[in-house]
């Protein structure tokens, strides 16, 4: 968090964001202001973590990757609380790998069925990152 709070004054060059430590939205209830939830939570599926490179595995612990058997364990749990909570969320975006798009998109379908979903490419042109909007 203290890379966020510096970034936030160096680009941002601001004080405007509420910082919280939570698992994941646990602790947040009765949120009325507009909100963007933005997640870069763990998504490598199990099988596939155990093939990454040691440059990968070296330097990045295994509780910020390792998305469970399909991937999406965390982000299911972040859903379910997002939708077990009172908060005014606008937009949601999130991060994710190529290999499990899809399925991270139905999982947005299942539990969000309303939203408006908007597909990002990154750099290389591959499906990555996910808009969900309310």
């Amino acid at each position: 968090m203290d890379i966020a709070k510096y970034n936030e004054k160096q680009i941002l060059k601001q004080n405007g964001i509420k910082w919280l430590k939570t698992d994941l939205i646990k602790d947040i209830d009765n949120l009325n202001e507009p909100t963007i939830i933005i997640a870069n939570l763990p998504y490598i599926p199990t099988e596939k973590y155990k093939k990454l490179d040691r440059s990968v595995i070296d330097y990045e612990p295994k509780l910020a990757l390792d998305g469970g058997k399909d991937g999406l364990r965390v982000y299911e749990k972040l859903f379910r609380q997002i939708k077990s909570k009172s908060i005014n969320t606008k937009i949601i975006y999130f991060e994710t790998e190529e290999s499990i798009f899809e399925e991270g998109i139905n999982l947005v379908k299942e539990f969000f069925p309303k939203s408006k979903i908007t597909k990002i490419k990154d750099c290389f042109n591959r499906n990555r990152f996910v808009k969900i909007s309310f």
